[in-house]
Formats: structure tokens, C-alpha cells, sequence
């Protein structure tokens, strides 16, 4: 069973920006009132690599052993219709630190789904170098190009995405 739509509802309920998890600290929500901790001790090493096992695909966890850093956007779920949600993780030795940010779409902003034709023979989950595709629905994201390949014969190569999961760790890292 994931941890994730746990994880998310824990932000959702406090109306919160963020959740903070470091291993050895305290696991918290960023809120409008301050910060809300999650557990009464603090996360090991362990606790937080399996948070990121879980968050995280495979070839993503692979990107912040690479690079030290990533950003990633989590697929949207059914039980959040308003909410998008991005992973920013860093790495350095023995130290993870994550943190699950939090973006409100507004109603008025939101595009109905019959605006969307349907696709067919196109997997309903992408890689995360494309996201190009809705989680669930099978048809592609409006004003997302696929850069996987995979997913909807897109255009892009491993060196492509190579280059996408560079930039992300230099997001997050400020360079």
C-alpha cells in the first residue's frame, strides 16, 4: 500500500504549501499558521529513503543518486482534482532531505475533460521525463509535448532526459 495519498492529505488538511522530511529531524508541514510536526521523533535514514522509494520512479531515484538533486511532479491523483504536487529531493552522503510542494489549481483555471479527445493505445501512466499523459485518462496532457519516446512516440532520447533531470538538480540546488 503507498504512503503517498497519505502524505499528500496531511498537507491538503492543514491547508498547507509543503511537507518537510530530513532524516533525523522531525517530519513537517509548512502552513499558513506555522509549521505543523507530523511524528513526536524523527525520521532515520531508512524511514525517509522509503518515502523517496515511494514518491519517487525508479529512473528518478537514479537521477538524485546521479546528481544529488531532483525535482519531480507527481502524477495527479483523482483524490486531489485541484492540487498538483512537486518533489524537490537532495542527497549528499548520508543526509536526504525531501520536500513535497504543494500548488493549488484554481476551478476557474481548470480545463473540463470533454475538451480533451480521447486517445487510444496510449498507456494511461508516462515516464516522468514526458509526464504527457494524465494519470488515468490515457490521453495526452494539453501543452505538454512527450519527450520519452515511449509513452506516445514522442521525440526524445535518453539524452534528453539525461539533460531535463541536470537541469532540475541545478534548480534545486541554485546553480
Amino acid at each position: 500500500m503507498s504512503l503517498v495519498p497519505s502524505l499528500l492529505q496531511a498537507i491538503v488538511k492543514v491547508d498547507g504549501e509543503a511537507m518537510v522530511m530530513h532524516a533525523g529531524d522531525k517530519p513537517y508541514v509548512v502552513s499558513p499558521t506555522g509549521q505543523v510536526e507530523l511524528a513526536s521523533r524523527g525520521l532515520t535514514l531508512d524511514a525517509v529513503n522509503g518515502i523517496v522509494g515511494q514518491l519517487l520512479p525508479s529512473e528518478i531515484q537514479n537521477a538524485l543518486e546521479e546528481f544529488g538533486a531532483i525535482q519531480y511532479e507527481l502524477p495527479a491523483l483523482p483524490e486531489f482534482p485541484s492540487e498538483h504536487f512537486t518533489v524537490v529531493a537532495a542527497r549528499g552522503g548520508d543526509d536526504v532531505w525531501v520536500e513535497i510542494r504543494r500548488r493549488r489549481v484554481p476551478d476557474e483555471d481548470r480545463i473540463p475533460d470533454e475538451l480533451f479527445p480521447a486517445a487510444s493505445g496510449i498507456r494511461s501512466s508516462c515516464c516522468y521525463t514526458c509526464r504527457a499523459t494524465t494519470a488515468g485518462s490515457g490521453r495526452i496532457d494539453a501543452g505538454r509535448s512527450c519527450s520519452c519516446g515511449g509513452c506516445c512516440d514522442g521525440a526524445c532520447a535518453a539524452a534528453g532526459s539525461n539533460r531535463r533531470a541536470r537541469r532540475d538538480a541545478d534548480d534545486v540546488r541554485g546553480a
